[in-house]
């Protein structure tokens, strides 16, 4: 909803300002008040500045067609893919409690010390195996789920042994059979004893007095984000080789799906915001090669800036997923700028472009940062995500704009044709003036103006003084 009203609001109103900014300067109209200013030619030759944005594009123009500037651009862009991959190969992923929090507050730094000081102490996690068709009377069946229950607690640094009934009630009789009856009334007994009446709640029975599920209960060591990830996959694929109907469960699996989903769902939507954009160039820019150049650039930049975040220690989570997709939208008005004014060119096609594109470019990207920058001071993990994604798009779509991929464009100048949108086939961009003020300009044209539209005098016309031819008779006619 905000990029649709941002883009009404553009094509609107915005549009309708500049049209009376427009005619107020034609008018030569004070900025502010609207009066009429006049101002001579030296005037205004005073105030123009020492060095124009043209000059420096064709400065960085000419720099960018210098073969060994080209081949220096290329090798740093290489060292900048090989960095932001190796970034994104280490990037942690999962999301963190503790940075939900507000920095410094005592909610974080209670989780942190839990982390440092009683990380072999953690919470217990459970495994639930449904008995329905388990014989508890052979003891071979018993035997199977007390090893199920040490090798969850025994295979693994990241989970140990917590309690288990089973294992109690086998000290007494372990490699005795008995038939369900005995078994129950054995059952029991074992837990009328005030040593393990706490087991009551870890066996389920039905209304038929059989056993339906029981509960393994394990403790939690080693917590840690990084450690949640592979605590969930020992536990669940234990559970799974065992050929058991259960389950296993911890607190840390709702992040540890969630991480899983997250990344998924990164790569899902990068790569489809960049079909889009792929799409969307070839029906602005009808060249295959140069929409090939911007898909290309729009995916280079979403590398950089996920090394980026790589490098500031942010974690791959809900929240930098959606900053991330973000950044798609942020990287293609760099690049699908530059790539439409450079084939519209005929002529000097880098240096035109760079001429129109520098100065809107660096200023966006300036008025960006700053914008976001201001939000850098908030104590806050979501907000600073957020701060760094929108920098690192802006420096590194800046770059790629105006530098990398120039550098391509120019390369495969040769592959793509130029598109005619502007002008008729004949004409060519014309170069601004660069000495001429505004009024010089203005009285050149009411000049011709007044020159096309005076009439010469009207005048007047000569007497209209009728020929009389004489009339001829015919004989024989009187």
């Amino acid at each position: 909803m905000a990029i649709l009203f941002m883009f009404l609001f553009q094509i609107t109103f915005f549009n309708a300002l500049l049209v009376f900014c427009c005619r107020r300067e034609v008018a030569s109209r004070h900025w502010l008040f609207c009066h009429k200013v006049t101002r001579s030619v030296e005037e205004e030759k005073k105030h123009l500045p020492v060095e124009s944005p043209s000059d420096w594009s064709a400065r960085l123009s000419s720099l960018i067609e210098w073969w060994p500037a080209r081949l220096l651009i290329f090798a740093v862009y290489l060292i900048y893919i090989v960095v932001s991959v190796n970034l994104c190969l280490v990037l942690p992923l999962g999301l963190d409690l503790k940075l939900l929090a507000p920095d410094n507050s005592y909610v974080s730094d209670e989780l942190m010390v839990q982390e440092r000081l009683y990380n072999d102490y953690g919470t217990f996690c459970f495994g639930v195996v449904k008995t329905k068709k388990v014989n508890f009377g052979e003891p071979l069946e018993r035997r199977r789920l007390t090893q199920l229950y040490d090798k969850l607690a025994n295979g693994s640094d990241l989970v140990s042994a917590g309690e288990f009934w089973l294992r109690d009630f086998e000290q007494e009789h372990a490699g005795h059979s008995f038939s369900h009856e005995v078994f129950i009334a054995h059952l029991f007994r074992f837990l009328g004893d005030p040593l393990h009446e706490k087991y009551k709640n870890d066996i389920r029975f039905s209304l038929t007095g059989r056993i339906e599920a029981i509960k393994l209960i394990l403790r939690v060591r080693q917590v840690s984000p990084t450690n949640d990830g592979p605590r969930a996959e020992f536990l669940r694929s234990t559970m799974d080789a065992s050929q058991l109907n259960g389950f296993v469960y911890d607190t840390s699996f709702l992040l540890v799906d969630q991480q899983m989903t997250t990344v998924e769902n990164v790569v899902s939507n990068v790569v489809s915001a960049v079909v889009t954009m792929l799409v969307i160039c070839v029906l602005m820019v009808p060249r295959l090669v140069s929409s090939l150049c911007v898909a290309l650039a729009i995916l280079s930049i979403n590398i950089g800036v996920v090394g980026a975040l790589s490098a500031v220690s942010t974690r791959l989570d809900i929240i930098s997923m959606i900053t991330i997709v973000m950044s798609v939208g942020f990287s293609v008005d760099y690049v699908v700028h530059t790539t439409f004014h450079f084939v519209t060119q005929r002529t000097e096609r880098l240096e035109r472009c760079l001429r129109v594109m520098v100065e809107p470019i660096l200023q966006s990207a300036l008025s960006t940062a700053v914008g976001v920058a201001l939000l850098g001071i908030v104590p806050s993990y979501i907000v600073r995500t957020f701060v760094f994604t929108v920098l690192f798009v802006v420096v590194i779509g800046v770059l790629h704009g105006l530098v990398f991929l120039p550098a391509l464009l120019i390369t495969v100048s040769h592959h793509i044709g130029r598109l005619r949108c502007y002008e008729p086939p004949d004409c060519e961009y014309a170069t601004p003036p660069k000495e001429e003020s505004i009024d010089a300009v203005r009285r050149s044209h009411q000049k011709h103006f007044l020159s096309t539209v005076t009439t010469p005098p009207i005048q007047e016309s000569p007497e209209y003084r009728p020929v009389v031819k004489p009339r001829t008779i015919l004989p024989g006619t009187i």
